[in-house]
């Protein structure tokens, strides 16, 4: 955290004096990329170089950072008619780019009706589910689809009423946001 890289010098300085080898400093690095996020890990290894007095080459950025599975978190019912979960939540970290996650819909479970101010990509992983835009036919989406759809585009998706359904869904935000949720889709909308 900005302001307190005195505290992490006196801490690395009593480590390194104790016996902490600059191998297990290092990896304690990589435990704040891991935990806490790139920028920090960044802070933290530049401290660390200041605290060796050498600069750590190899406490850049990695290429290609790992996210661990999470455990999934059940979806808002104000947002969602019956059980979905979402998990694996993801973000870029190019700053204001997409992010999104994975959605768990058990049968006959689906969102409420919304729209994403800079649209949204799903791709379907499992089951077999249903999405509607607002005016027109329901469709049917299955494990592979990929489906797009557009900024501000009124819409609904979820599972079909016979099988659970699962889709990554990744969106762009717009002014800190990534969805405009509005009202539930009733049973004789569903059941269109």
């Amino acid at each position: 955290m900005p302001g307190t890289e005195p505290q992490l010098k006196g801490h690395l300085r009593i480590s390194m004096n104790v016996g902490y080898s600059e191998a297990q400093l290092k990896n304690f690095i990589e435990v704040l990329r891991d935990k806490v996020g790139a920028q920090i890990a960044e802070n933290g290894a530049q401290v660390l170089g200041e605290v060796m007095g050498a600069p750590l080459p190899e406490a850049h950025s990695k290429a290609v950072k790992v996210t661990r599975k999470a455990p999934p978190v059940d979806a808002s019912p104000d947002y969602f008619t019956g059980k979905a979960t979402v998990a694996s939540r993801f973000t870029s970290e190019a700053s204001g780019s997409y992010g999104g996650g994975i959605v768990n819909f058990e049968a006959g479970a689906r969102t409420a009706w919304h729209t994403h101010p800079v649209g949204q990509t799903l791709i379907v992983t499992s089951g077999r589910g249903l999405i509607q835009s607002e005016g027109e036919t329901v469709q049917e989406i299955l494990p592979g689809d990929v489906v797009w759809i557009p900024a501000n585009e009124r819409h609904w998706h979820g599972a079909a009423p016979d099988s659970a359904m699962s889709h990554v869904a990744i969106s762009e935000p717009q002014n800190g946001s990534t969805v405009n949720w509005m009202e539930h889709v009733n049973d004789a909308q569903y059941g269109k």
